[in-house]
This record gives structure tokens, sequence and C-alpha cells, in this order.
């Protein structure tokens, strides 16, 4: 089509067409690109974790370590069995321990060689006190000799009716069930013994805090002092010690007696801020709580 003046039109500027685009140089650039999205970054090394602080003594860090350390303790007490399984019938030389009986307060304090002897001896009737547990490795024990031969009793009713029941019966018999450590611990009690103690020798904290149970339970004036002394702590050193004393899976009823025991060993087991404010009580107790008849032999 011609214009006026005999010339084709111009094209016109908004109706231009578009070059061609080269999309063969483009291909492997894309293909680059979709292979690297698809692959996965390496991981990073792990980085090694700083050594943490052990936990200031009688904060609430330190109370919860101490609490997953009794839940250890716990699991491994579960496992012993000489709790659960009774005596064995293939048992070791009997190894009997060292009485020594205080007339004036009438507690018999025994002093074992070895921890297997005063275990051997003395852990069922213990673990049988203490409401069926243990508390941690056995170092000492206390008790009235009331409980323990009401225990013995028990033992022996339990042993007559198996071997009664064994004879009517082609069951082979149960082994008898004391062992033969129990029984020459038994023989060593008098008559007159209205406590029981015992430790392991040379562990005179341990010797300590067994005779200060056993002058809470038979001296009246000693066990109102402890009272006393428990009444006048102030609020915050009374919720440590009651924190402690419950992770260690005390009953309530017997806090105040444990609580003496351990503040006449050394108050410092309830941590250092504690155990400043139960400086005084621990003098306290301590003189009056006196020393064991057997102290200088432990």
């Amino acid at each position: 089509m011609l214009d006026e003046h005999g010339k084709p039109p111009e094209p016109s500027p908004g109706r231009a067409e578009s070059a061609p685009v080269e999309l063969e140089g483009l291909a492997p650039a894309l293909a680059s690109l979709s292979l690297a999205a698809n692959q996965v970054p390496p991981p990073r090394p792990p980085q090694k974790e700083k050594a943490k602080r052990p936990p200031k003594p009688g904060s609430k860090a330190a109370i919860l370590l101490k609490q997953q350390q009794q839940q250890q303790q716990q699991q491994q007490k579960q496992q012993q069995t000489a709790v659960s399984s009774g005596p064995s019938t293939d048992e070791a030389t009997v190894d009997p321990p060292d009485p020594t009986f205080d007339q004036s307060t009438g507690v018999l304090i025994l002093s074992f060689r070895t921890p297997s002897a005063l275990a051997g001896a003395l852990l069922r009737p213990h673990v049988a006190y203490e409401g069926g547990h243990l508390n941690g490795p056995l170092k000492g024990v206390n008790f009235p000799s009331s409980h323990y031969s009401t225990w013995l009793a028990t033992s022996s009713a339990s042993s007559s009716s198996s071997s009664a029941s064994s004879s009517s019966s082609p069951t082979p018999a149960t082994p008898p069930t004391l062992t033969a450590a129990e029984q020459a611990t038994a023989a060593l009690i008098p008559p007159a013994a209205t406590y029981i103690c015992a430790y392991i020798r040379n562990d005179r904290s341990t010797l300590l805090h067994e005779w200060a149970h056993a002058r809470f339970h038979v001296s009246d004036a000693y066990r109102a002092l402890c009272v006393a002394q428990w009444a006048a702590l102030d609020t915050a050193t009374v919720k440590v010690v009651r924190k402690e004393l419950e992770m260690r899976g005390y009953r309530e009823d017997v806090y105040v007696d444990e609580w003496q025991a351990y503040c006449v060993e050394g108050p410092g087991e309830f941590g250092k801020k504690a155990g400043r404010a139960l400086g005084e009580a621990h003098c306290v107790l301590r003189r009056e709580v006196g020393t064991p008849p057997s102290f200088s032999r432990a």
C-alpha cells in the first residue's frame, strides 16, 4: 500500500516486532542453576560444649542435681539382692562385730570391720526399720532394740512355718531365714539394751551420727533440746533443711531427728550458707549429745 506521495508507509513504533531470543546459550546455565538448587549443603561440624561449673551449694541447681543423684542411688538400691532375696545359701565366713554396751543409756554400739560384714548382719532389719528402702550406701544403722526383737521373732516364725510346710510336701526345704551372720549378731544383744547403733570401724563421723540418733530416742532432755533448737531456726534455713531431707527420702515426722543427727555430725551437710546458720545449733547439740563410749577406739 502506497501513501499519497507514492511511498510505502513506515512501520509504527508501537507495533515493532521483537528480535528473536537466542536460547541455545542459556541452556547450560539453567541446568547448572537447577543442579545447585537440588544440592544439600554439608552439615556444620558440632561445636564443643563448654564445661559447666558445679552449682553453688544450697542453690536451686544444687538441690536439683542432688535430687537426680538420689534417684540414681535409688535405682542402684533396687538392684541390691540382699534386700529382696534374703540370705544366700552360700555364705562367707562370719565376721562378728565388736560390741560396746553403755549401761548408763542402754545403748549398744556394734563396730564392724568391713561394709560387707555390716550389711550381712544388719542390712535386712535396717531396711525393715526404714520402711523397705535404703537411703544410699549402708554406712551405719540405728534402731530400738524392740524393733530388732520383733524382726528376729518375725524371721524365726517365717523360718519355722517354711520348715513345717516343707516337711509335709515333697518340695525342697527352704533355707533358714536368718543367716549365720545375723544369728551371730543377735547373740551379742544384751537383755538390758534399749537401742542399737552400728558403724564401720574408723568411721567416726558415722558413729557420731548414729549415736546422736540413739540419744534422741533414749534421752527426753536431749530430745527436748533438739526440738527447741529446731524451732529457733530462721525460716530460710528451715526451708533448705526440709528440702534436703525430703530429697533424701525421709518422712516428715522424722525431720527433727534426722536434722539433729546431721547437725551434730557437721552442719555443712546442708550447704555453706545453711551450715553457717546452723553453727550455733551444732555447738549446743554437740556439747549436749556427749561422746560415744567407743569413740576413742573408733
